[in-house]
């Protein structure tokens, strides 16, 4: 028996000798699989957690998008209602200002009292609208308008909207430049160019305190494409060179000091720049700090079948010299409103004050009007009597039934004259809106909340007129002429005509008194800064000398501002021995001007008294 156990363990072992190698190599491949399992599973389970956490990070982009873009569409509702709801008491505060400085003779101090706030309100409306138009752009709702334009009566429209911000500024020289050759008629959004126009004129009102202001509006083509160019240039602070790149983005504000802050939202030269691109156009700008800033804006536009020429000269030449001091005291065209005393008009608005504004605007049209408080009211009103009304004014925006809805209810009681009957919505919406939105209605026309009296007589005219009756024309074909107001009483100032000085300044005494003393407050500053130019440095000085001479342009002051020119041009034409030998005795002169400018107010203006 012990033998045949050793034998077997001696077989055993044999065996398990000549099977070493294997059993160790197997051994080695069994652990190398079990690691490889381990590690593919421990890379699965990262995998897996990855996975988990990107689902994760996805579906919060997802949320955190979702969440942005409701909140977006918040923003633009919630501006679109606060603008409706800013506009509905604006409409009323402009609409009585602008009755009042239509229907009565004022004092000066009043006229002026109530024209500052006409146009703060005018101010709150521009700024309203520019928050609408970002809205609208941002939301992907905006589009543009293309119909056929007087480029003429375009240019005026831009001017009498924004001339009173130079009158306000008299150290600004507000200069226009219309090139031969513009056409008279373009297709294109009128609207839009106005609102770019607006937005530059304003922006160079804003940053400029003395010198010039040019703007400049040309024509010219692209293969059988007409263009616009339209430039403002201005002698303001100017833009840094490390803030031009991102001047056109919204919100923001070159520099970014709390006193520029102050001075609007941002919004302006975006929206140039969104407007521009949405015409095929472009902007461009080119600005040095302290020396100015030039905007250029390039708009595609479209011929009209009808070719009806180019402007003529004499129009052109009439636009260029607008000037604000000499137009009526008002800041609305001057509108022959002839009676339409057969017209019977209804009238409807949820605000009564909206209506008393309404009716203060056609008063002198003469026409028949009824009032109605909602748009059920009104359709019950047209139930009565289908063939009454001539026109209904309705507005937009009402409780209950809106004015779209009792429009529409209009339009199906089954009468065919209600069919056509002239519909036009009264809205606080901005004009552009109004255009498109309407224009795809059941609406003839609109009427803007504040009421433009220019575009309210366009559509009595159209609208409501018998055709081939006269009257009711825009006349600003000239300058509408001045009672004489009370002149300056004994004020002398030696090289100025004072009477024809307040001439020129429409009769308004007081304005050329209180711009003689801003001239005053500002003038020695430049003085100082005029001393010692340098021969390395002159544009600089020619920056200078030029607002000098619009400063003393604006007050018709002759003889000083040809010395200023010609000093001017001789550092432009780096003639640096022509401005050593004159500068100093042109200085000297000035001041003693000056002075005698500030001795001559101090009995019209005792706080003047105060200024050294």
């Amino acid at each position: 028996m012990h033998i045949y156990t050793v034998r077997f363990l001696d077989d055993i072992s044999a065996l398990l000798e000549s099977h070493t190698a294997y059993v160790v190599t197997t051994g080695i491949v069994l652990a190398f699989f079990m690691g490889f399992i381990l590690i593919l599973s421990h890379t699965a389970a990262i995998r897996r957690k990855a996975l988990k956490k990107n689902l994760k990070l996805q579906e919060g982009i997802a949320l955190a998008l979702s969440d942005a873009k409701s909140a977006n569409e918040t923003k633009s509702r919630f501006i679109a209602n606060i603008s409706h709801e800013v506009r509905t008491p604006l409409t009323s505060l402009i609409g009585i200002l602008e009755q009042i400085l239509d229907s009565r003779p004022l004092d000066p101090k009043t006229l002026r009292d109530i024209e500052r706030v006409y146009l703060s309100g005018m101010d709150i409306k521009h700024i309203v609208d520019d928050l609408l138009y970002a809205s609208r752009i941002e939301a992907g709702k905006f589009k543009l308008i293309e119909e056929e334009y007087d480029v003429s009566e375009m240019i005026f429209s831009i001017l009498s909207q924004n001339s009173h911000r130079f009158s306000k500024k008299p150290l600004i020289e507000f200069q226009k430049i219309f090139s031969c050759g513009l056409p008279q008629t373009l297709i294109g959004d009128e609207l839009r160019i106005k609102q770019i126009c607006s937005n530059l004129l304003s922006n160079a009102a804003k940053f400029t305190d003395s010198g010039v202001v040019l703007f400049s509006v040309k024509s010219f083509s692209v293969g059988d494409e007409p263009w616009l160019s339209i430039g403002v240039q201005d002698t303001g602070k100017g833009i840094p060179k490390d803030d031009l790149p991102n001047v056109f983005d919204e919100y923001y504000q070159a520099g970014g000091h709390a006193e520029d802050l102050c001075a609007g939202t941002g919004l302006g030269l975006a929206l140039v720049k969104m407007l521009a691109e949405q015409m095929g156009g472009s902007v461009a700008v080119r600005s040095k700090p302290g020396a100015g800033s030039h905007f250029v804006v390039k708009v595609r536009q479209r011929r009209p079948e009808l070719n009806k020429g180019t402007i003529p000269e004499g129009v052109l030449q009439k636009l260029e010299g607008y000037d604000y001091a000499n137009i009526m005291r008002k800041h609305k065209q001057k509108i022959v409103k002839a009676p339409v005393p057969y017209a019977n008009v209804l009238l409807v608005d949820d605000i009564p004050s909206n209506l008393e504004v309404l009716k203060g605007f056609l008063k002198p049209y003469q026409m028949n009007m009824d009032l109605a408080y909602s748009g059920k009211e009104a359709v019950e009103l047209i139930k009565k009597d289908p063939s009454k009304y001539s026109a209904v004014f309705m507005d937009y925006t009402m409780p209950g039934m809106n004015g779209l809805d009792a429009t529409r209810v209009i339009r199906g009681l089954g009468h065919e004259r209600l069919k056509g009957l002239p519909v036009f919505a009264f809205t606080a919406n901005s004009i552009e809106d109004s255009q498109c939105q309407f224009s795809q209605e059941e609406f003839q026309d609109f009427i803007g909340k504040p009421i433009d009296a220019a575009h309210l007589d366009r559509v009595i005219n159209k609208w409501i007129r018998k055709k081939g009756e006269g009257g009711g024309e825009t006349a600003h074909n000239g300058i509408p002429g001045h009672s004489a107001r009370a002149r300056p009483g004994i004020l002398r100032i030696e090289g100025l005509d004072i009477q024809e000085c307040v001439e020129l300044f429409g009769g308004d005494a007081e304005l050329f008194t209180e711009t003689l003393l801003s001239f005053s407050k500002n003038i020695s500053a430049l003085i100082e800064k005029a001393h010692y130019p340098q021969k390395d440095a002159l544009e600089d000085y020619a920056t200078t000398l030029h607002s000098i001479k619009g400063s003393l342009r604006i007050i018709h002051e002759n003889a000083l501002s040809k010395r200023s020119e010609a000093l001017e041009k001789a550092a432009w034409a780096g003639d640096y021995e022509f401005i050593r030998t004159n500068n100093n005795e042109f200085l000297n002169d000035l001041a003693s001007f000056a002075q005698s400018v500030k001795y001559a107010l101090r009995p019209f203006c005792p706080l003047h008294n105060t200024i050294e």
